[in-house]
């Protein structure tokens, strides 16, 4: 993490492989920990350990990796150009995860247990990605871009 700043590393990375190492056993003794038959003595990975890997970001997956190096690629994108506006003639993958997070926040929307995460909206938001792009159910793009956090604001003031 020191020295890329992110604990996100591929399981294909050839630059550090005592790191892709390092990251392959801690996500075995991560599966271990959640589905423990039996206990082993010597297991590195503790509740504690855990806690302290997840606070300093570790992906515990390998979905999360692609997920946040597509991100990484959207941000230079928008230090580029600007915007998170990607076209599809200019990376059709890149193109492609944009959309994937419009949809993935529709779905938020309309279930709130399902679709895009609330750390992703927040990092997303942080870079002006526009979540609606069109109206949605002929409301402005504007308000449905807010209503999530309108609902949001509510379900917090509701268990305070």
């Amino acid at each position: 993490k020191k020295l890329e700043g992110h604990w996100h590393v591929d399981k294909d990375d050839t630059d550090n492989p005592n790191l892709v190492k390092f990251v392959k056993e801690m996500r075995a003794a991560y599966i271990r920990f959640q589905k423990p038959r039996r206990k082993l003595t010597r297991d590195i990975l503790t509740e504690e350990r855990i806690k302290q890997l997840e606070a300093e970001g570790f992906q515990w997956n390998y979905d999360g990796v692609k997920w946040y190096k597509k991100y990484i690629a959207l941000v230079k994108f928008q230090r580029k150009f600007g915007s998170c506006n990607v076209p599809r003639s200019f990376n059709l993958e890149l193109y492609n995860f944009v959309n994937i997070q419009r949809r993935d926040y529709r779905l938020r929307l309309e279930h709130e247990h399902k679709g895009i995460t609330d750390k992703r909206i927040k990092l997303l938001s942080e870079i002006g990605f526009i979540f609606v792009v069109q109206s949605c159910k002929g409301r402005p793009t504007k308000e449905v871009n807010e209503m999530y956090y309108q609902k949001k604001t509510r379900q917090e003031d509701s268990t305070s």
